[in-house]
């Protein structure tokens, strides 16, 4: 199926900007089951730097400056989307556990899964181990890691080990906007079971 997409980003300021950067991702990456056509990206006021780049994660990226003086910016994305079903992968296999399911039980060891990562030996395992590291500005602590690891018994499938840590973290903790930042530490989180 083809989506037309139109996106609107207006930012409109109190006091004139006389000076602007902004990094823009504003269309699908492209993937097994996706691809964008022609994109066309339109910005007022123009700006005087403008440049187009592709991420780390694969992300299309234009990076641009505005120099003059603006009390209104406003960003529209218009492009095409092709997006088709995803290809079932054979049942028990690392990638069949990445496309959508319902079934838990196919998906491979979470063992496995932790091995291949590992050893990565394809460009999606590759991809993939870009999500396994600790950031350099959150430590997880070890507390973090044991609680986690109480819905991961030996053997056990990956997605099924991940949905009832899932399921757990929202019994057991309770959303309140208020109690965080996005700068408050994973202990303080633990210790209070909000945020």
């Amino acid at each position: 199926m083809i989506y037309r997409v139109v996106h609107v980003t207006e930012y409109r300021y109190d006091e004139p900007v006389s000076t602007s950067h902004h990094q823009l991702c504003l269309s699908p990456r492209p993937a097994a089951h996706q691809s964008c056509g022609a994109q066309e990206i339109t910005i007022s006021p123009a700006p005087v730097v403008r440049r187009e780049r592709i991420d780390f994660f694969g992300n299309r990226c234009t990076h641009v400056e505005m120099q003059e003086p603006h009390r209104q910016l406003q960003v529209v994305s218009r492009f095409d989307v092709d997006v088709r079903p995803p290809a079932r992968a054979a049942s028990g296999s690392l990638s069949s556990s990445l496309s959508p399911s319902l079934s838990p039980s196919p998906s491979p060891s979470w063992e496995s899964v932790r091995d291949a990562l590992a050893r990565p030996g394809t460009p999606e395992l590759l991809d993939a181990c870009g999500f396994t590291f600790e950031s350099p500005h959150v430590q997880i602590p070890a507390r973090a890691k044991e609680y986690a690891l109480q819905s991961f018994s030996p053997g056990r499938p990956l997605l099924e080990a991940l949905l009832e840590l899932a399921a757990r973290i929202h019994g057991e903790f309770t959303y309140d906007s208020r109690a965080t930042t996005v700068s408050t530490p994973v202990a303080q989180v633990l210790s209070h079971r909000r945020g």
